[in-house]
């Protein structure tokens, strides 16, 4: 047994996140030069959003069926984060309907959730997976 600890999960995030965020001229920029250059608000680099990932991400998809794994799952997921929906959860949950999945909504938790009180929940929340798994192996 293994299990799985999302910050911010988004898996579709390709279109979800970014292609549908983007106005019609910014996509017609990645279809024509294979690339665009967004502002960051994390770092002074901007984001580089390529042709090649849109169309990955859209082979890849998870959200849009559901799924057998029973894998147990903690997603973390910031109440003002400007980049992820918390409804993503939702979505996360009802596309893997068999796993234990716990969803931890953080109040004041942004998209990096990276305040000290953040990363100790984090913490407890690895050492309650390692806990759950101790079932299934020896230490």
């Amino acid at each position: 047994m293994y299990g799985f600890i999302g910050i911010a999960a988004a898996p579709d995030f390709t279109d979800d996140i970014w292609f549908n965020r983007l106005d019609e001229a910014q996509r017609q920029e990645i279809i024509a030069k294979g690339k665009i250059a967004l502002p960051n608000q994390y770092d002074d680099a901007p984001y580089i959003i390529t042709k090649a990932l849109i169309e990955d991400g859209r082979n890849n998809f998870i959200l849009n069926a559901a799924h057998d794994n029973e894998l147990p799952m903690i997603l973390l997921q910031g109440m003002r984060d400007p980049d992820v929906p918390w409804e993503t959860t939702s979505l996360i949950k009802k596309s893997f309907p068999h796993a234990d999945i716990d969803v931890v909504l953080i109040d004041e938790g942004d998209h990096r959730l990276s305040r000290l009180e953040d990363l100790e929940l984090l913490s407890r929340e690895v050492q309650g997976l390692i806990m759950r798994n101790s079932n299934y192996y020896r230490f």
